[in-house]
């Protein structure tokens, strides 16, 4: 009875010798697993806390083409103008083209704006471009293509094509520059989904560039420049006038005029 004691004594102190180290090590995976989760998690409410600044300031979305911040402009406002006015550089677009004269950014004489002008029917504008015979031609139209094409990206970028085709048979030795798309405030998406395609439309804008050696200038960052203040007017489409001063320092700094 006594030996029979001893042998069961002997085989649990055994089985413990064994199974304490591998209690061990299994706590120690546990562990081990417990702090990479957490790792993960603070990493995971990281990104979705960036995510959401994102989606609540629509102008902050990430995008793939964007020029260099400018934090402090090279230029005034008057210095840009004597710039595009030196260089023989014009601006033709849309409405949004409309604020760089009213803001004093470049002189009326180097833009040509018509509002609600859309890209297939711009080459109505260029008369003055023609006459004045620029050295360098920005185009800026987006927004009321958007709306336009209702998301109908081939479309567009078809019509672009035709206006480009027809600049360069009109204007041959004249540099072409294209202005991205801007985004728009959130009270204008809602107002009109089709805002919505802006991201899609740049991807599409800038491939071609890409393909017809036209160098693309993304101005889309320049409107995270306000000091946290209001962006847009209240339209929730066009810029407020801090952005025009910008937007031509980044015209002057990408084509190098």
């Amino acid at each position: 009875m006594r030996n029979g004691m001893k042998n069961s004594t002997r085989s649990v102190g055994a089985i413990s010798f064994v199974l304490l180290p591998l209690i061990f090590i299994i706590v120690i995976i546990c562990l081990v697993l417990l702090v990479h989760l957490n790792i993960k998690t603070v990493t995971i409410s990281m990104d979705n806390a960036f995510e959401f600044k994102i989606s609540k300031q629509p102008h902050l979305k990430a995008n793939l083409y964007q020029s260099p911040i400018i934090t402090e402009p090279k230029y005034t406002s008057a210095q840009c103008a004597e710039k595009f006015s030196t260089a023989r550089a014009m601006v033709i677009g849309d409405s949004t083209a409309e604020g760089l004269v009213a803001y004093g950014a470049i002189y009326d004489a180097n833009v040509i704006w018509t509002r609600g002008r859309t890209i297939q029917y711009m080459t109505a504008d260029l008369e003055k471009a023609i006459s004045y015979q620029p050295d360098h031609l920005f185009l800026s139209y987006g927004a009321n293509d958007l709306l336009s094409w209702c998301g109908n990206v081939e479309g567009y970028i078809g019509a672009y094509e035709k206006s480009i085709s027809y600049i360069r048979s009109v204007l041959p030795n004249t540099k072409i520059y294209i202005n991205a798309i801007l985004p728009v405030d959130e009270s204008a998406v809602k107002r009109d989904e089709n805002f919505k395609h802006e991201a899609l439309f740049n991807e599409h804008l800038h491939k071609f560039c890409l393909d017809n050696n036209i160098t693309f200038i993304d101005n889309r960052n320049l409107l995270n420049q306000n000091d946290g203040n209001r962006v847009f007017e209240s339209d929730g489409v066009h810029p407020r006038p801090f952005y025009y001063k910008l937007w031509a320092n980044n015209m002057i700094e990408m084509s190098k005029i």
